[in-house]
């Protein structure tokens, strides 16, 4: 996620070529790829670091993917058509280069030739073409990028074709960048107007997060002709990996796409009856122009399908302790977070860590095999997940600010609800008793996960008066908040855990996800205060020997059973008259397309943002004019 951050800019300016056609048909070269030939600003991504090195963007020809490679075998290639987004006039220092390499990247490349690059389209040879064999086949442009240039590389966002984009930066070894788009490089090859008619791939992206089964759901149709002759209409199939799904999507466009050039559409296509995490739907063109298409490459799209989206209730959890002198600051700004995130949500201290205190429980001790050995406090963990910029998920105390938190607590709401979970809690003398019951979405049995169940009986609202706090009850540290000692209470303290697992118990379910848990009665001391008192249960994966293998479905507590027991619905969600739907204005300003209360943007860095926005990820919150909250995931290129 760093790399493509670093990576990722949005081209402002409008490039555009074509290739010839005439009355009497196509007038070559002819071209292999995946790009299209015309191309716009708002619909690319440009590539590059900003700083001094090599850079090395490539595609890739191979048969066993692509049938019309297949086709192809014999054929010379000629030399490449790439675009740059600047001039690099460096073949006399040996920098810039057009490159072909056999079997795999890296190492010697078969064919190399200096070059001189201009700025836009460029049509390039090579001194010997290259003939297309039995292996997958790489081209490759090779530049010297300068800092404060322009990012060099250019691939087109509404395509990511299996095949369509590797780069090396700096020659620090190939990634697969083909998730990020499709790169603005065709090979120039040999042959006559027959081999290429009849060849066209398609494939969609920009799906909903979470989509449900056997429904009828929108994305970005991207089509690629890969013939010399014009595509008026298209026939595409998609067919899930089960064959619980076939369907057929007759696509008629009011423009043709041109020799070798590309389209992409809104359109709406049938989901896979199939739940899970990682659903694939291929996609496959079945005809063009009403005739039967020759064998082309299929693509995928993997869809996170369940009918079971339930509303999210975050876990946060602190790790802290009564003589840890920096806690209170950790509390105290992400209190203020939770205070300004305002929704429902569940809140754990764990005194464990650096040192225990009287509230130290066992549980506490057996999930610091979370901190992967490196024990520490303040740190805090949300939802156990990792969090964009992290590498584990435990998170330290990072500044004395709220906007990390807030931008975590926003990511999380980003994760579909995969659990539905039901908290009673009741007393009667000195005696507890606690129950939960509720539904595990299919899409997480799917996984095939081993999932567990924890409860707790928890106390908030502990003063200092009552219970000491290194940095409250003796000496604050300079520079500390003026309300800290006022605001300091100890929240989220564990009285009971009532699980038979100190860090949970294996939970059972039927065919349909649903589940209960009676717990037995427990004590209740006298001096606890009934009215701070709550009964909180979540659902999640446990794998000790891979700690970032951990992460919970969702959870609940007894005061939130009115707002959690709901189906079929994602959280937050707005009434159907109040949809909003949010779009990147020509600043790079996230816009909405109704009136709403508020817009709040949120970076990976935990910034609060807004004006014209980087390249990158965001966490958006708006509240609608009723007062309804809805999140959303933006990505920025």
């Amino acid at each position: 996620m760093k790399l493509f951050r670093r990576l990722v800019i949005i081209l402002a300016a409008v490039v555009a070529t074509t290739v010839t056609t005439t009355a009497n048909g196509y007038e070559g070269p002819y071209y292999y790829g995946f790009s299209p030939t015309t191309i716009s600003g708002e619909d690319i991504n440009a590539h590059g670091t900003g700083m001094n090195g090599y850079m090395e963007a490539a595609i890739c020809l191979d048969a066993d993917t692509d049938p019309l490679v297949g086709k192809l075998k014999g054929k010379k290639i000629l030399g490449i058509r790439g675009f740059l987004r600047c001039e690099y006039a460096q073949a006399k220092k040996k920098f810039s280069s057009i490159k072909a390499y056999e079997g795999k990247l890296g190492g010697t490349p078969t064919v190399e030739k200096l070059v001189d690059y201009a700025e836009g389209w460029n049509e390039l040879y090579f001194d010997e073409p290259i003939t297309i064999g039995d292996e997958p086949l790489y081209l490759a442009m090779q530049v010297y990028e300068l800092k404060g240039s322009p990012y060099p590389f250019v691939s087109y966002k509404h395509a990511t074709i299996k095949n369509g984009f590797f780069i090396n930066i700096k020659r620090s070894g190939w990634s697969d960048m083909s998730s990020r788009g499709t790169l603005m490089l065709q090979a120039i090859v040999e042959g006559e107007e027959a081999t290429f008619t009849g060849n066209a791939i398609a494939q969609a992206h920009n799906f909903d997060l979470v989509v449900a089964p056997s429904a009828s759901v929108e994305c970005t149709m991207y089509m690629h002709n890969q013939s010399c002759q014009p595509i008026s209409s298209l026939t595409v199939k998609t067919v899930a990996d089960d064959g619980s799904s076939e369907h057929t999507y007759d696509i008629t466009l009011e423009e043709p796409i041109g020799a070798f050039d590309s389209r992409h559409i809104d359109y709406r296509v049938v989901t896979p009856a199939t739940e899970g995490h990682d659903v694939p739907l291929t996609f496959e063109v079945t005809k063009i122009n009403g005739e039967p298409a020759q064998p082309s490459m299929v693509n995928q799209a993997s869809l996170y399908i369940t009918a079971d989206a339930f509303r999210r209730v975050p876990l946060i959890e602190e790790f802290t302790g009564q003589l840890c002198v920096n806690c209170p600051f950790m509390f105290y700004y992400l209190d203020k977070a939770l205070e300004e995130f305002g929704e429902n949500h569940v809140y754990v201290a764990h005194h464990a860590g650096f040192r225990e205190d009287v509230f130290t429980q066992q549980v506490d001790r057996d999930l610091l095999y979370l901190f992967w050995g490196n024990t520490f406090n303040p740190a805090a963990m949300f939802d156990r997940r990792i969090m964009s910029g992290e590498p584990k998920i435990v998170i330290s105390a990072i500044e004395a600010s709220t906007e990390p938190y807030t931008n975590y607590i926003n990511e999380q709401m980003l994760y579909p609800a995969e659990a539905k979970v039901l908290v009673d809690f009741s007393t009667e003398g000195s005696k507890g008793k606690c129950s939960v019951h509720g539904r595990i979405a299919k899409s997480a049995i799917a996984s095939g996960d081993n999932l567990y169940l924890s409860a707790y009986l928890i106390e908030n609202g502990l003063s200092t008066d009552e219970y000491f706090q290194s940095g409250i009850n003796d000496e604050v540290a300079e520079g500390a908040p003026e309300d800290l000692v006022e605001r300091f209470k100890h929240n989220g303290v564990i009285r009971v855990n009532l699980c038979t697992e100190s860090i949970g118990d294996v939970i059972a379910y039927d065919q349909d996800g649903n589940f209960y848990v009676d717990y037995s009665e427990f004590e209740i001391d006298p001096s606890w205060k009934m009215e701070n008192m709550q009964c909180v249960a979540f659902v999640h994966k446990i794998n000790k020997i891979d700690p970032t293998d951990n992460y919970v479905l969702n959870a609940g507590s007894n005061k939130l059973n009115d707002y959690v027991d709901t189906d079929g619905i994602t959280t937050p969600i707005a009434e159907p008259s109040e949809e909003i739907g949010i779009y990147i204005d020509s600043s790079r300003n996230i816009r909405t397309t109704s009136d709403a209360n508020s817009v709040t943007v949120y970076d990976m860095q935990g910034r609060r943002v807004g004006g014209s926005l980087l390249p990158g990820m965001y966490a958006v919150r708006i509240i609608t004019r009723s007062g309804a909250v809805r999140t959303a995931k933006v990505v920025v290129r």
